[in-house]
């Protein structure tokens, strides 16, 4: 069962999120489809500071969307810049709150294995995202 203990969160910017329990509901849809899911420290953050973290640790320039780092077994980080779902909200046409569970349900797809460095893997990472989303009845618009 997920309770309150296997997720923390930071909010470190302005924007106005979801709370606990919407994220906590999102980790809950992870777990049924997937069999389980990791304790989760989530960060909410803007781009300046998602943009810092990415040269930090991956070496690349520039904002992301979210970051995910395992800790220990069963445990990791997730980052997610609540200013790029802003902006790719109003990009794509969705909700800012679809973007973010598409971030968060991303991040922690990343904890419990999955990739998407290849078509195959980025495929398979895809439907997964979009049965742990279906769950708790959002439906993410296509990004081809």
């Amino acid at each position: 069962m997920t309770g309150e203990a296997d997720l923390e969160i930071a909010d470190l910017q302005e924007r106005p999120t979801p709370g606990k329990s919407w994220f906590l509901a999102l980790l809950r849809a992870v777990r049924e489809e997937e069999g389980r899911a990791p304790r989760l420290s989530l960060a909410l953050v803007d781009d300046k500071t998602i943009s810092d973290v990415h040269a930090r640790f991956l070496g690349r320039e520039g904002a992301t969307d979210v970051m995910s780092f395992g800790l220990e077994e069963d445990e990791g980080e997730v980052i997610l810049s609540v200013e790029t779902a802003e902006r790719e909200s109003k990009r794509f046409g969705t909700a800012m709150e679809d973007e973010l569970a598409l971030y968060f349900v991303h991040g922690v797809l990343h904890l419990l294995g999955y990739d998407d460095q290849d078509e195959e893997s980025r495929q398979e990472m895809i439907a997964a995202e979009k049965r742990v989303l279906a769950r708790v009845g959002i439906h993410p618009a296509s990004r081809e």
